[in-house]
């Protein structure tokens, strides 16, 4: 408090005061932090001076003193000012238990403060400097966790990084899907020269090698239709009484310049597809995209699946001849194994056989 500290070459900063809440009638010295601040004194560049208050619970701007403006953050030049809220758990009192916090010192040593609720409350359960490869720490009492510093990068930079999943590919989850998507690595040469890059499924980057820039793309193999459809409108209905969603509908128009079709009117719905050239359109999602049109009508998307099967006459060939074998098998058992008529012995030896005697056992 009231300290200068220089900040960058040109510029310093100091703390002028402290105050639990905006509200003046509230800010006695034990007043509860309902929304706590922190007036600041910005200095530079050069030799102006300006006053800024730094809210704990309205992150992301400064607000100017002088004349109230409210100022994003990193604007103007200024610095990027948070002030951290004394209850961490802010909003999430009943459902955080512990909280673990770390910050790097100006010698580019670690420390961690751990949280955890106590007899006394929720409040401070430990602090302690931290290195790489330190042995495990308790932390949050009963809880009985532990943590280790397994990496730290004091001066990284912003870039993507990526890490295997153990997952089975084909055996995928949804969510699997959304949290983990497939990435590939991969190496660009040019001459001499090359250079490792990693890119994510659907996306595309802007690799340099040899001061020459490359465009890669990662993407599913995409198809051109001999035709187009265009989407007219689309809605959905529910099922009485809820807000469930019974079935999607949409209204398209089908272009085809090779079969002379110039906008026939066709429906798609969940369970009626549109089939055009060996092609199926399946109705599979309609999503409201939270904006609405100049006319105020709601701007939704409606997507379809796509399905060719080039294969459909063989599988129907076979089917055909899997018909006739089940019928040449049956037809040829019943002629093969037709009961024979029972041969007749002569009189005489009918006559001994009814009298020959049993065989003892």
């Amino acid at each position: 408090m009231g300290k200068s500290q220089s900040i960058t070459r040109d510029m310093k900063i100091k703390i002028l005061s402290y105050s639990p809440t905006l509200r003046k009638e509230n800010q006695g010295k034990d007043a509860a932090p309902e929304d706590p601040l922190v007036r600041v004194e910005v200095t530079g560049p050069g030799p102006q001076t300006r006053t800024f208050l730094v809210l704990a619970r309205f992150t992301g701007v400064l607000v100017n003193e002088k004349n109230g403006d409210i100022i994003p953050q990193g604007e103007m030049g200024l610095p990027f000012l948070w002030f951290h809220s004394p209850d961490v758990r802010r909003g999430n009192e009943k459902t955080v238990r512990g909280v673990l916090q770390f910050v790097q010192m100006t010698d580019g040593r670690l420390a961690y403060r751990a949280y955890s609720q106590r007899e006394k409350g929720f409040t401070v359960e430990k602090t302690g400097a931290v290195a790489v490869g330190d042995a495990d720490i308790d932390i949050w009492g009963k809880m009985e966790w532990k943590f280790r510093i397994m990496e730290s990068l004091p001066q990284a930079k912003e870039e993507d990084r990526f890490l295997p999943a153990s997952i089975q590919p084909g055996k995928e989850t949804e969510e699997d899907r959304a949290r983990f998507p497939a990435v590939l690595r991969g190496r660009l040469k040019v001459g001499t020269s090359a250079k490792e890059f990693w890119l994510v499924k659907g996306g595309s980057q802007t690799v340099e090698v040899d001061k020459r820039s490359f465009t890669i793309e990662y993407k599913q193999k995409e198809k051109k239709l001999p035709f187009e459809i265009k989407l007219e409108r689309a809605e959905q209905t529910v099922d009485p009484g809820t807000r469930a969603a019974a079935t999607y509908t949409s209204y398209v128009r089908l272009y085809d310049k090779e079969q002379k079709i110039d906008g026939e009117a066709k429906e798609i719905t969940m369970n009626q597809p549109l089939e055009h050239r060996g092609y199926k359109f399946y109705q599979s999602s309609y999503n409201f995209l939270g904006t609405f049109d100049a006319s105020g009508k709601p701007v939704s998307v409606s997507g379809f699946t796509v399905g060719a099967d080039p294969g459909l006459e063989l599988k129907y060939l076979g089917s055909v001849f899997l018909a006739l074998g089940i019928f040449t098998m049956f037809y040829m058992r019943a002629s093969f194994f037709k009961a024979k008529p029972k041969a007749t012995l002569p009189p005489g030896a009918q006559q001994m056989a009814r009298r020959r005697p049993l065989a003892p056992v």
